[in-house]
C-alpha cells in the first residue's frame, strides 16, 4: 500500500487534477484543506474521496480527507463512529476523518487530521481531536491503521523547540503506541515558504503497519502549495508494481491524420474486382481490410497507450504537461540554491532571489495556461 499526505492550500481544478495525476502511482492521498465545507463526495479520473470540512460560517476547524484510487476489490467508507466521538466529546468541526480502505482480505484504517495553529484559542480543540484519536484506536483493534495530517506541531525536529502541538502529539503516540515515521525522514521539511522552513505535517502508524516494514519518503516534485507531499510505502508495493507486465496497444491517431493522402491513396490501390485479391468471398473481404489496413497506416498513422492507464479527459494535454515540468524544473534550481545560500550567503543569496523569481514566473505562467485550458475546454461542451 502506498499512502501520501498533501495540504493542498486551495482544491480549484486545476489543483485536484495536477494532484491526481501526480498522484497516479499511489494508492491513498490525505488531503488537508481549509477551503472545504460540511460533508464531501468526490469521484473523478479513477479516483474517489471522502472528505469533511468546517460548516458554512465557522471560522474555525476543516478540513480533511482521503482520496482513494480505484481498483477491483478495493472499497472505502466512512466510518460514522468517528462522527459519534465527536459529539461524545463535544468537538465538532470537520477537521478529522477516518475511513476503512478495503483490498482483498486486508483492512486499513486512514485517520487525517487537521490541527490548529499554535495558540491558545485551539489548545484545548486540539486536544479534544487528540482524545478522539484514541477513541478511534479502541475500535482499529489489530487492524492496521495509519494517521496523516498538518498538525502544526514540533516535536525536536530540525532542532525546532517543542510547543505545545508537539507535546501532545508525542503524549498522543506513547499513549497509543503509534509511531512518528517522521523521526525517520533524512530530511523532515515538510513546511517551506521564501525564508523559513518547518516540519509540521506528519504521518503515525500503528505496529500491525510498522511491522510491514514501512518507510516513509518525501515528493518535492509535487509543487502545487507551500506544503511537502509526505508518504509511505508499506509491503511490496513498488516491487510488485515493477515486476508488473506492461501491456500496449495501438489505436489509430485521428487527430493528426492526412484525410488527403488517404483518399488519394484508396482511389490508386482499391482494387474495382476480385481479382488479384482471392477467389472466395472471404478472401476479398480480407484482402480488402488489408488495403485499407496499409493506406491508413501511411496518411493516419497509430499511438500507443497502456492498457488499465488512468488518463485525465478534457483540457490536460501536453502543453499542459510541458509547463508543469519547467514549474518543477524552476522549483528544484531554486530549492538547491536556497540551500547554499542558507549555508554560505553571500552571492548565492542574490543568486537564490532570481531563481526565486524564475520559478514564480513559470509558476504563474503554468497556472495561466490551465485556466485557458479549462476555459476552452467547457466552452467545447457548453
Amino acid at each position: 500500500m502506498l499512502l501520501a499526505l498533501l495540504n493542498t492550500r486551495g482544491w480549484s481544478e486545476g489543483k485536484w487534477r495536477t494532484l491526481i495525476e501526480e498522484g497516479k502511482e499511489y494508492d491513498v492521498i490525505g488531503v488537508c484543506e481549509t477551503g472545504w465545507h460540511d460533508s464531501i463526495e468526490w469521484d473523478e479520473g479513477g479516483w474517489v474521496g471522502i472528505g469533511r470540512g468546517r460548516k458554512v460560517g465557522e471560522k474555525k476547524g476543516g478540513g480533511a480527507g482521503i482520496l482513494m484510487k480505484e481498483k477491483a476489490g478495493r472499497t472505502i467508507e466512512e466510518i460514522n463512529p468517528t462522527r459519534d466521538i465527536e459529539n461524545q466529546l463535544g468537538y465538532n468541526k470537520g477537521d478529522i476523518v477516518t475511513v476503512k480502505v478495503r483490498e482483498q482480505k486486508e483492512v486499513w484504517w486512514v485517520t487525517v487530521v487537521y490541527m490548529g495553529v499554535e495558540g491558545r484559542g485551539n489548545q484545548e480543540d486540539n486536544r479534544k481531536l487528540f482524545e478522539a484519536m484514541l477513541e478511534i484506536k479502541e475500535k482499529v483493534g489489530r487492524d492496521k491503521w495509519v494517521i496523516m495530517g498538518d498538525m502544526n506541531g514540533h516535536i525536536g525536529l530540525m532542532e525546532e523547540r517543542v510547543n505545545r502541538n508537539g507535546e501532545l502529539l508525542l503524549d498522543f503516540s506513547e499513549k497509543s503506541g503509534c509511531r512518528i515515521k517522521n523521526w525517520e525522514s533524512e530530511n523532515p521539511t515538510t513546511w517551506r515558504d521564501r525564508n523559513n522552513e518547518s516540519a509540521i505535517d506528519y504521518i503515525l502508524v500503528n505496529e500491525s503497519v510498522n511491522r510491514q516494514g514501512c518507510r516513509i519518503w518525501k515528493n518535492e516534485d509535487v509543487d502545487i502549495s507551500d506544503h511537502s507531499m509526505i508518504g509511505i510505502t508499506c509491503g511490496k508495493h513498488r516491487e510488485e508494481n515493477n515486476a508488473k507486465k506492461v501491456i500496449w496497444k495501438e489505436k489509430w491517431d485521428v487527430k493528426n491524420a492526412n484525410w488527403i493522402e488517404y483518399c488519394r491513396g484508396m482511389e490508386n490501390t482499391m482494387p474495382g474486382d476480385t481479382e488479384g485479391i482471392g477467389s472466395t468471398v472471404s478472401e476479398w473481404e480480407q484482402g480488402i481490410k488489408n488495403v485499407i489496413r496499409q493506406e491508413a497506416k501511411k496518411a493516419i498513422g497509430t499511438k500507443q497507450f497502456k492498457i488499465g492507464k488512468t488518463r485525465l479527459k478534457g483540457w490536460w494535454d501536453k502543453e499542459v504537461g510541458q509547463a508543469i515540468r519547467d514549474r518543477k524544473k524552476e522549483n528544484r534550481k531554486q530549492k538547491s540554491v536556497a540551500k547554499l545560500a542558507r549555508l554560505q550567503g553571500g552571492r548565492y543569496e542574490e543568486e537564490w532571489r532570481e531563481a526565486w523569481d524564475r520559478y514564480q514566473e513559470a509558476k504563474k505562467r503554468a497556472q495561466s495556461l490551465v485556466w485557458k485550458k479549462i476555459g476552452m475546454w467547457e466552452e467545447e461542451q457548453a
